[in-house]
């Protein structure tokens, strides 16, 4: 009987291909392997088995596999089965999910290189000029098609290298190149022959002659007592400089042995714990009420005031699991964050603690995945954002989820367009495992399902420390503006309070989300402004680069001075930014150490550490931040946070514009005071009396919550009901239209639920495409499951229509 194996591709399509297998590999291989399969007319891709079977395919000639990478299977039969359900539950192809789930160096692709065949001196001469060109460069080496067009000085070139294989100058082949660079480090050690007193004595008698020797071998005995330690040579190297004739010489007088080892990157070997944890009577009751939880719930919220000691309490639970060897995913919604955490864990649990996000190297990434996979000690506490979800854990059996509430837990590009604290709890079930879902301001959909008795609830209600929660205060701009106290975007009070707080030597932190100078740049002459090429925004104006920059696609241009439109030089900018708010504080306090946190001053790999490890250390007096700043960052010295425009959140057209605008502020505002002292936050705003401001500085989550639901029930949003968006993109306005019809036509034909739209978004072109949505609400699992049905069907006959293949449609279940 043929055996099969279905194998999942790193290409978006819809399922996984079969391909056969020979007599030998249907013995060794099993789900999770990796092989190498060819796929199209030559190229050749890894994949990952997801099925053996019998079962012989009908519809296409099945090709076999190329060879097997591996020994054994890379991920278990537990991870496929949590790939499948992501597939499923997001409308995501399961290719997209293998390349977001294993790190690009374990996906290799051949790619396409040309080699020389010999031929006669006659037909070299019959060569044109590229021809020959390419030809006399194959006699070095074989050339990849991506490199030729450097030798010819031509974009196009597959025109010349069809015809040259067709006249059989040369041959196409496919190549597989291992993408993954282990870390080689020198070690060197004494040899055996120095181990008593004597010996070593007459060692150095033999190399007096040599002073350079001899240093280098009384470094080495002052570094290594021990004598039989291998000592990586850089650290010989810090002490001593030495050319490497003298270190070969010593080798060859067996005096020391030098030899090549694989290292992690980043891996603190001899990190060693200093913090005891010890909690507060408040602290430890939550400890007790959580640990009482899990033995009726696997899935827990935590709701903790900010500053009230979260952190510890997991630092506790950690603790316990890995006493039982368990391994720990502790999650956080930005990168930003990661730095205090990292920090925290390892001051507990020294090296037992590894990182992965998408700041570090692709390498670093392979070495973390691999060291989950083979479950050792230095991995057993994987810190990172949403994408270390996709860790092939072993032994999971503790899931954090700090800032559970936080947007950016949710994919949105590339595919797969998942919820990492949705899937998360997927994940736990799989791993039967349990979930602690923490945040000052949980979801209303984690606290709905909380008071529902779905997830077990606890509370904490108090700072650490007994410190009071910040006082929040009002600005009213409309006043401000009539008693001609605001100077630009500051009101007189904002700056009173930010020098009364550095006189106190005390540090302050400015929130206003949007980044750049100006977000317009226009004339003042006829009012003509700058839009992006590419998209319906304006231009943002950044004057440390003086350039005009579009933040939805990047599209770049130097900053005119004079209208292209009237002609006249009379271009100025409206708005405001961070970089514009950074100039005026240094005008109003110039002796003040004032630095900006937003995208563009975050952009190194270690932009984050470094801004957030000088402001701990108060070498910055003022931090200017967009919502980088709200995100559960740990300051001991800041008494004062002031936000510049808060009706910014109040007025997004967002269903979940208000409970937004709840999170970030009270995220905000529990920066201050967290140390000893109580602080102080100061909202500058049109609608002091808006209700959610006044939920915000009475601390009154519940409030905000029960008007929220009130709302969604009524006007039909989450978490009363499920939501898929539908977005139809295409470089053509009218193609979208007729597109919108035809799909608008077949959902409702089949679908006899909620259907909005569709409708043009806010921005109705980014990246030069014009984009509509459609939002489906769905009551609950069946009508999901139905309507899951036909939209599969519904998309299956667009896609067939050849009309349609240049549009795109995207598939956003649960947007945000």
């Amino acid at each position: 009987m043929n055996s099969f194996a279905d194998v999942i591709l790193p290409l978006p399509l819809p399922k996984p291909f079969t391909y056969k297998l020979s007599e030998k590999e249907s013995k060794i291989l099993k789900v999770g392997f990796r092989v190498a399969v060819s796929f199209g007319k030559r190229k050749i891709y890894t994949g990952i088995i997801s099925r053996i079977h019998n079962d012989d395919p009908i519809n296409y000639e099945v090709k076999p596999i190329e060879f097997i990478y591996d020994s054994k299977s890379i991920v278990d039969q537990l991870r496929i089965d949590f790939w499948t359900w992501m597939s499923k539950y997001y409308f995501s192809p399961i290719g997209d999910i293998l390349k977001a789930a294993v790190p690009s160096t374990l996906l290799l692709e051949s790619e396409s290189i040309i080699s020389k065949i010999d031929t006669s001196e006659e037909e070299i001469k019959n060569m044109s000029d590229n021809e020959y060109l390419i030809y006399e460069a194959l006699e070095v080496e074989d050339i990849r098609i991506a490199d030729i067009n450097l030798i010819t000085d031509r974009k196009t070139v597959y025109p010349i290298v069809q015809k040259m294989i067709q006249s059989g100058y040369i041959e196409l082949k496919q190549q597989i190149k291992e993408k993954y660079k282990p870390k080689l480090v020198k070690f060197i050690r004494l040899t055996g022959q120095l181990k008593t007193r004597q010996s070593t004595k007459d060692f150095l008698d033999d190399i007096t002659k040599y002073p350079k020797q001899k240093e280098i071998l009384m470094t080495i005995l002052k570094v290594d007592k021990n004598k039989n330690n291998w000592i990586k040579l850089a650290e010989i190297k810090n002490q001593v400089s030495f050319s490497s004739s003298s270190l070969k010489s010593l080798e060859r007088k067996k005096i020391i042995e030098i030899k090549i080892f694989k290292e992690d990157r980043n891996i603190e070997n001899d990190f060693k714990t200093k913090n005891k944890i010890v909690l507060s009577k408040s602290q430890s009751k939550v400890l007790k009420q959580i640990n009482s939880e899990f033995d009726n719930n696997d899935v827990v919220l935590l709701e903790g005031v900010t500053s009230s000691g979260k952190t510890e309490i997991y630092l506790k639970i950690i603790e316990k699991y890995l006493h039982d060897n368990k391994q720990v995913l502790y999650l956080l919604p930005e990168i930003s964050l990661t730095t205090q955490i990292i920090q925290k864990l390892k001051n507990s649990f020294g090296n037992k603690v590894s990182v992965f996000h998408s700041r570090n190297s692709i390498h670093e990434r392979t070495e973390v995945w691999r060291n989950v996979e083979e479950n050792r000690k230095n991995a057993q506490i994987i810190i990172g954002a949403r994408s270390s979800l996709f860790l092939p854990f072993k032994n999971l059996g503790l899931i954090i989820i700090d800032e559970e509430h936080e947007n950016s837990y949710k994919q949105q590009e590339p595919s797969p367009r998942y919820h990492a604290r949705d899937s998360a709890i997927i994940l736990s079930r799989l791993h039967k495992s349990k979930i602690i879902l923490g945040s000052a301001t949980p979801s209303i959909e984690s606290s709905k399902n909380a008071r529902n008795g779905k997830y077990g609830w606890v509370k904490l209600n108090e700072r650490y420390g007994g410190i009071k929660m910040p006082k929040i205060e009002t600005i009213d701009i409309k006043e401000e503006i009539l008693n001609d106290q605001m100077n630009g975007l500051f009101s007189k009070k904002l700056i009173d309070e930010i020098g009364n707080t550095l006189k106190e030597k005390k540090q302050v932190i400015l929130f206003r989300n949007r980044r750049g100078y100006a977000s317009i740049w226009m004339c003042n002459t006829c009012g003509y402004h700058i839009n992006c090429d590419n998209c319906d925004v304006t231009l943002t104006f950044h004057n440390v680069s003086n350039n005009l920059k579009c933040h939805y696609c990047g599209f770049t241009i130097k900053t005119p001075k004079i209208c292209s439109t009237c002609g006249v030089e009379s271009m100025i900018n409206k708005g405001d930014g961070t970089q514009q708010i950074e100039e005026s504080i240094k005008e109003f306090f110039p002796k003040a150490k004032v630095s900006r946190m937003d995208w563009d001053t975050t952009r190194g790999k270690w932009s984050f550490d470094k801004i957030i490890n000088s402001f701990s250390d108060n070498e910055i007096d003022i931090l200017i931040g967009t919502q980088m700043v709200t995100k559960g960052l740990d300051f001991n010295n800041v008494k004062l946070v002031g936000v510049l425009n808060t009706d910014h959140f109040l007025n997004f057209p967002n269903f979940r514009a208000h409970e937004k605008a709840f999170q970030v502020l009270t995220q905000v505002a529990g920066r201050a005071g967290r140390k000893e002292t109580q602080g102080k936050v100061l909202l500058q705003t049109y609608q002091p009396n808006h209700p959610i401001i006044q939920y915000v500085i009475n601390n009154d989550y519940k409030s905000m919550f029960e008007a929220q639901l009130v709302e969604r029930i009524e006007y039909k949003y989450p978490p009363h009901v499920r939501l898929i968006k539908l977005t139809i993109k295409d470089k053509s306005h009218d193609k979208v239209n007729i597109a919108c019809e035809w799909l608008n036509k077949m959902m409702r034909r089949s679908y006899k639920g909620d259907i909005l739209g569709p409708v043009y978004p806010e921005i109705s072109r980014v990246r030069n495409k014009y984009q509509k949505q459609f939002i489906i609400k769905l009551k609950n699992i069946d009508s999901i499951n139905q309507f899951r049905s036909i939209l599969n069907k519904t998309l299956i006959s667009f896609d067939s229509i050849s009309k349609y293949r240049s549009v795109r449609v995207i598939v956003d279940v649960d947007p945000l």
